[in-house]
């Protein structure tokens, strides 16, 4: 069960589109008239907050997938929400939170089998939908299901070694999952890629969730 800091994520990308804006590499993350690809009536400085949480997340708001569609989130219908791979030149950068979760099949430094920690995952929301005029102080967050043979080699690697630790790739060793990590504003640091295929760092990104509880459990077999 993880609490989520919805008002927390979105007064920072306030704070980060500021950041990206003050040095000079909004031209790089957003080409001038792309606000119009995003969201109808947004301006430079919203447009550049979506792009920054699509970056963050690995996804568009709407769930479509910065690898697929790094420039909108309305690509052509044809586009999989599912069916794709990370490379080395794909624009959703590597420490973004689904990326890190779940690689794919795309190429991770790894201490034993690369290829080897399926785990189903199942979710759901609890308390009221977010509200950006009406925050309100009610909790909510998510309520989480993940299955898997083997807890050390499957859910805790993903947890441990790929969300906080960064063991899958030497980019993002050293820092911790913007999202679900105990982070601090101090030490907080994430890479957005551009559209040349540099990166422009963010900083002083807080806890976005905290764990309420959690219960490792045996399933049985079908047999």
């Amino acid at each position: 069960m993880l609490a989520q800091d919805a008002v927390g994520f979105e007064r920072y990308l306030d704070e980060a589109a500021d950041q990206v804006l003050k040095h000079a590499d909004a031209e790089k993350l957003l080409a001038p008239g792309a606000q119009t690809r995003i969201g109808a009536g947004l301006d430079r400085h919203g447009a550049l907050r979506e792009v920054i949480a699509a970056q963050m997340c690995g996804r568009w708001r709407n769930g479509v997938p910065y690898k697929t569609s790094p420039d909108t989130p309305f690509p052509d219908p044809a586009v999989s929400r599912t069916n794709f791979d990370y490379t080395a030149h794909s624009r959703c950068p590597v420490g973004a939170h689904m990326k890190r979760a779940n690689p794919h099949d795309g190429p991770i430094v790894q201490r034993i089998a690369n290829y080897a920690r399926r785990v189903v995952r199942r979710g759901m929301s609890y308390g009221p939908d977010f509200d950006p005029a009406h925050p309100g102080d009610a909790e909510r967050g998510l309520l989480g299901n993940f299955i898997g043979e083997n807890l050390g080699a499957h859910f805790e690697t993903v947890m441990c070694d790929w969300l906080n630790l960064g063991l899958q790739d030497p980019a993002v060793m050293g820092s911790n999952n913007l999202l679900l990590a105990a982070n601090s504003p101090k030490r907080s640091w994430f890479d957005l890629r551009t559209q040349d295929g540099s990166s422009s760092s963010i900083r002083g990104f807080p806890r976005f969730v905290n764990t309420r509880c959690g219960a490792y459990t045996s399933l049985p077999s079908i047999t």
